[in-house]
């Protein structure tokens, strides 16, 4: 199998939401958004008012294209206490009504709304902060340096600057 360079992997993005790229020396290297920016922003400037007047917060969005199983999976959470069935549904309730009114995605979905969870996937800048120097996992979707898995405290290389 032919390992692709993060480099390589950048300038063919072909995954969806914001993945981290290890360097050679295991460390974060560069923070990407997707191919699909213009899909999340557009997503963000429409629910996120709605999540918030909730009560929640916006943790994230993962959108997986396959045909007329794609998947819409939107993360909330609740900064005082854990995020409940009860309240996904409600926020669920809610999306679900902007986007049938607003159509910002033209073909079919299936809407999920989660909790971020102890896996927890991170989007944006300030969410990497919040990791610093605690444990984390990493698996990337091709290999890099002949492996896919990552284990180590979480910390910044040089271009840190370039992500937050």
């Amino acid at each position: 199998m032919n390992e692709r360079t993060p480099a390589q992997i950048l300038k063919k993005p072909r995954l969806y939401g914001v993945f981290c790229y290890l360097n050679p020396d295991n460390v974060i290297w560069k923070c990407s958004g997707s191919n699909l920016l213009n899909l999340e922003e557009k997503l963000e400037n429409l629910l996120k008012p709605t999540i918030e007047s909730m009560g929640f917060e916006l943790w994230g969005f993962e959108y997986l294209p396959a045909g007329r199983h794609s998947i819409l999976r939107i993360f909330v959470e609740k900064s005082d206490m854990g995020i409940t069935v009860d309240d996904c549904a409600a926020v669920s309730r809610q999306v679900s009504a902007i986007m049938d009114v607003e159509d910002p995605i033209s073909s079919a979905y299936m809407l999920e709304v989660s909790s971020p969870g102890m896996d927890r996937l991170l989007f944006k800048p300030e969410q990497f902060k919040l990791y610093l120097n605690k444990p984390i996992q990493v698996r990337t979707a091709v290999g890099v340096l002949g492996r896919r898995k990552f284990k180590g405290p979480f910390s910044v290389g040089k271009r840190y600057d370039d992500w937050h």
